[in-house]
């Protein structure tokens, strides 16, 4: 594969992305036969995922996620995007860029670091990049590939993020406590409010000044759009927030939180455990 790129007075980081992306092809499509002109999102959007770390390598402390997410909102506030199934050629000429390369780079950076974890999504990865090399997957491939990996139905996801424009927005409604036997129960009043599930992070604030963190699992909406969480509190609660970690693409940040709620954690490199 041979790339030219122009440098002439042009910042040394952007040239940098060029061949960082354009060596990437080597990969998706060249040797992962992903049909780009019909799933971009498999070839562009693989391959910008795969940009994240080695700019991150390149420039320590940076990091692609904002700037990525921030490309995908630009296409959701302006009306112009679409599902990651979307041919290109049916894409908004304005919105490609948001659509093929940067929210698939987003959707698999959410997968990997608040679905799957780090360590057994970058095994599945490269199972597949190695099952399918020299050979033409389709998304059914993938996703097939990436269940048998990390062993879990991962359908919901799929169908989610990649077959719907709809975004993520889960909130709290409400926080109460009560006292059962000398134990003192948190609920906290989980709404989904659109069609997109997912897996719930916590952190409950004390008087004391501690925080506590709590995951819950996907299938808690499983029967409906509302989840009220009973959680053992170890003191007074004063707050709580969802996503103690910042880079979970929840579209309305005006309802995660609840009372005196506690920071989240700084923004860290894409390569968080």
């Amino acid at each position: 594969m041979f790339v030219m790129v122009h440098y002439g007075s042009e910042d040394p980081a952007s040239i940098f992305g060029t061949i960082n992306h354009e060596h990437g092809h080597e990969w998706f499509p060249m040797i992962v036969g992903s049909n780009e002109r019909r799933y971009a999102w498999m070839d562009e959007g693989f391959n910008t995922y795969l940009n994240a770390f080695a700019n991150e390598a390149r420039y320590p402390g940076q990091n692609a996620y904002p700037g990525y997410l921030k490309n995908w909102s630009d296409a959701v506030t302006q009306g112009t995007q679409s599902p990651l199934m979307t041919a290109p050629d049916n894409i908004k000429p304005s919105a490609l860029g948001a659509i093929g390369y940067r929210k698939p780079a987003v959707v698999m950076l959410t997968l990997r670091n608040h679905v799957v974890g780090p360590d057994l999504f970058d095994t599945a990865f490269r199972e597949y990049t190695r099952t399918w090399a020299f050979k033409h997957p389709t998304p059914g491939d993938f996703f097939r590939s990436i269940e048998n990996s990390v062993g879990d139905d991962l359908s919901w996801f799929w169908g989610s993020f990649l077959y719907t424009s709809d975004v993520l927005d889960i909130g709290i409604d409400n926080v109460s406590t009560h006292t059962a036997e000398g134990q003192t129960f948190a609920t906290i009043a989980l709404r989904r409010n659109t069609s997109v599930p997912f897996p719930v992070r916590l952190r409950v604030a004390y008087a004391d000044g501690t925080t506590q963190d709590f995951s819950l699992p996907v299938n808690i909406w499983a029967q409906g759009n509302r989840f009220d969480a009973v959680i053992p509190a170890r003191g007074t609660v004063t707050g709580v927030r969802l996503w103690p970690d910042p880079s979970v693409p929840d579209w309305n940040a005006s309802n995660d939180t609840w009372g005196s709620a506690p920071a989240a954690n700084p923004a860290g490199p894409v390569t968080r455990k």
